[in-house]
């Protein structure tokens, strides 16, 4: 009975003439561009996943950290550098004996905001860092780790790798989404391409002027818009 309905319905709607309606063609493309994205879908395939992120991955990968800052100034002695870096070998020996005090330290002896979070300085990748701090943060491999102290134009470093996003489960709806966008684009584009080669397209700008007119402004020239009297501030400052 339902299927009885609708094609009563559907009849009805060809005898109005809905089918010459723009919204029902815009309803029929979006209907058609749908069996196409359903089949870009099923060519995301795992596998496509996998390689797009073995190809990709020093770009996604994100570890987070904490750190402790000893900060150096432009013109500082090396004398004075060095008494830094050794301050901060020194909270390395205790930080290695107990790994759980790195955040207790950092909060005493970080010279920066994160401080005030236990030196937490939250989830980055690689290109979010200076390049010296990325390479010795990405270094570390188990939660806990700490690197050897690491120089920046910010000062001394001693970083904790305290968590990790380093496997394509890590990332796979995310490299799903975006393979579908993308193959999805791909598709509707081939079709749109394949169409306007396979017809005869013409485009009477005279008569689409006729259904969608510019407004008058546009077609009026610009002396007659501009009001006589106006004065640009240029002939304001000649008079």
């Amino acid at each position: 009975e339902q299927l009885i309905n609708l094609d009563l319905l559907y009849q009805e709607a060809l005898d109005r003439g809905f089918e010459r309606s723009w919204t029902f063609r815009q309803k029929l493309v979006d209907a058609y561009v749908e069996s196409l994205s359903d089949l870009a879908r099923a060519s995301v395939s795992d596998k496509t996943i996998e390689d797009f992120f073995k190809s990709n991955r020093e770009a996604m990968e994100q570890i987070s950290a904490r750190h402790i800052l000893l900060k150096t100034e432009a013109g500082m002695s090396d004398k004075r550098k060095a008494e830094l870096k050794n301050r901060l070998e020194i909270l390395r020996s205790e930080a290695l004996k107990d790994p759980q005090k790195f955040g207790e330290l950092a909060s005493q002896h970080s010279q920066d905001s994160s401080a005030r979070n236990k030196g937490e300085l939250g989830f980055f990748n690689r290109q979010m860092m200076v390049a010296p701090f990325s390479k010795a943060a990405f270094q570390l491999q188990k939660l806990g780790d700490l690197s050897p102290i690491v120089e920046t134009q910010y000062g001394f470093h001693l970083i904790q790798l305290t968590g990790e996003r380093r496997s394509v489960n890590d990332f796979r709806e995310q490299i799903r989404e975006h393979l579908l966008r993308n193959t999805q684009r791909e598709r509707v584009d081939q079709e749109i391409a394949r169409l306007r080669k396979s017809k005869k397209i013409e485009i009477y700008e005279n008569e689409l002027l006729k259904l969608s007119p510019l407004p008058k402004e546009v077609n009026t020239s610009p002396e007659k818009l501009i009001p006589k009297d106006f004065q640009t501030p240029d002939n304001a400052k000649k008079k």
